[in-house]
């Protein structure tokens, strides 16, 4: 005896075979949508989610930061090049921008003072942390633009109490 494949709906498939492959056909329908279902609501869910762009040089400082926004219920985008900050916060349009003000000679300064300047990104609020809590840090901070500013060895322990007083409106 030689067996032979059919294509569905040929002769040859009896009735219960013919049933079996619509009910397959048809649950595979089902579970392609609800697939296609709870990729939609991930996506409407991770939107809820409040927008912080980071900026760090440091890698463990930054990493933690990155962390503990996410623990805190923040989608956030890490950026560690200041050259595509300003990119950035112009396509993605956070609710916020932390930023490392680093102690030696960087673009930061510049790039937030442009964002502040530009109107489409000056409303971002800047919570700007310093690596050295030297008054001549924090001077450049404030003259770039930053709504607060941080010390790096703070900054993680205090971030909750921070981010209220940056997001506050006035």
């Amino acid at each position: 005896m030689r067996s032979r494949f059919v294509k569905f709906g040929e002769r040859g498939w009896s009735a219960t075979q013919r049933a079996s492959c619509s009910i397959i056909q048809f649950t595979a329908r089902i579970f392609f949508n609800f697939l296609q279902f709870a990729a939609l609501c991930f996506n409407v869910w991770a939107m809820t989610e409040p927008l912080a762009l980071v900026f760090y040089e440091k890698l463990l400082p930054g990493q933690q930061l990155v962390n503990r926004l996410q623990d805190l219920g923040y989608r956030v985008e890490a950026v560690t090049d200041a050259a595509l900050l300003e990119e950035q916060a112009q396509q993605q349009s956070p609710m916020l921008l932390v930023a490392e003000f680093p102690a030696e000679k960087s673009a930061v300064p510049d790039v937030v003072t442009a964002l502040k300047k530009n109107p489409a990104t000056a409303h971002i609020p800047v919570l700007a942390y310093v690596v050295e809590a030297s008054p001549a840090f924090q001077e450049i901070a404030r003259n770039a633009g930053a709504n607060l500013i941080a010390s790096e060895a703070h900054v993680l322990d205090q971030l909750p109490q921070l981010l209220e007083q940056v997001l506050r409106l006035d």
